[in-house]
């Protein structure tokens, strides 16, 4: 049977409603769809509630649709997943309600003066994506072992993509040249010099390209990684490895931080010193006071979240777009 979209309160499909949601945002201009697969493998990744919806993905991203997104999970089963449970739709539609603060995407139609509640109601099953590698409600993030993975694994991909293109262009000029030497042997030589020309120079532009995006992912996965070592000592009391995942916090930090504009650069080393200092406080207070540090949890959780979607952001939001303009 064929799936019907999902409508929200004004008769619009959920990616209808999500679009009106982007308005004001600069489209995120992405090289090819090889780097919203990578964004969106990070995600799926490290996010901590394994189910996510599209049409978040489609926020953060800065997406005008979802189609690309839709075809990314269709074409690489190997990765992700479409659809879930709809018992688990319940229960993901429940947790999201309650969180506080609401995820950006779900803020945003808030703040356009759309209902929560309908809003949730409005996303289906098959709008729900998330790692093949985590099947239920509560599972752990990836391990950073199998995050690199998934982004050589697309790295791979890449890199076919682009052989399979050069070889077919190959085969073209191959099947013409040819004839059209044995007429103009001269506009042929030309013609050939020109092309080598060209393909050397897109070679070197998509390597340049390819370096820094990998600089980038490593640079990312690094730093989400420690505020996770950081986080999980701190609520398991312990400090000793607490005191070698406060080194790499602020290490990272700065490793990422260069990608960012200088104040955005600051600003994100700042706030993982602080949130490096809350890891040390709430250490200590879960050795002292047992389970009496709930609130000191969620705060710390809440700072973990917001400094993995700023560097996230400031990574790969606009970088292509500024690139270009270098």
């Amino acid at each position: 049977m064929r799936r019907k979209k999902p409508v929200d309160s004004s008769g619009d499909s959920v990616n209808a409603a999500a679009g009106r949601g982007q308005r004001n945002r600069r489209r995120i201009p992405l090289k090819d769809k090889f780097d919203a697969l990578s964004a969106l493998w990070i995600i799926a990744s490290i996010e901590r509630e394994p189910r996510i919806a599209i049409a978040d993905v489609q926020y953060r991203l800065n997406l005008a649709d979802d189609s690309l997104l839709r075809e990314l999970v269709s074409e690489r089963g190997e990765l992700f997943a479409l659809g879930c449970e709809t018992h688990d739709l319940a229960r993901w539609r429940a947790d999201v309600k309650v969180s506080r603060p609401h995820p950006a995407w779900l803020k945003r139609r808030e703040d356009d003066g759309e209902d929560v509640g309908r809003v949730l109601e409005s996303v289906s099953e098959g709008d729900i994506v998330r790692s093949v590698f985590r099947q239920g409600a509560g599972q752990e993030r990836s391990p950073t072992e199998l995050l690199e993975w998934g982004l050589r694994h697309i790295e791979a991909l890449r890199t076919a993509s682009r052989e399979e293109r050069e070889n077919r262009r190959a085969l073209r000029i191959g099947f013409w040249a040819p004839a059209v030497s044995a007429a103009v042997a001269i506009a042929a030589m030309l013609l050939t010099a020109y092309i080598q020309h060209t393909a050397s120079d897109v070679q070197l532009q998509q390597a340049h390209y390819e370096t820094e995006f990998t600089l980038r992912q490593q640079a990312l996965v690094g730093f989400t990684s420690a505020l996770l070592e950081a986080r999980e000592c701190a609520l398991a009391g312990d400090s000793a490895g607490l005191a070698k995942a406060r080194l790499r916090v602020p290490t990272s930090a700065e490793a990422i931080a260069v990608f960012f504009d200088a104040e955005a650069g600051r600003q994100l080393v700042s706030e993982a010193e602080t949130f490096s200092r809350a890891c040390l406080e709430i250490c200590g207070r879960e050795a002292g006071a047992g389970a009496d540090s709930q609130t000191g949890t969620a705060q710390l959780i809440e700072q973990e979240r917001q400094l993995e979607a700023t560097a996230m952001r400031e990574t790969f939001g606009e970088w292509p777009a500024r690139q270009g303009r270098n």
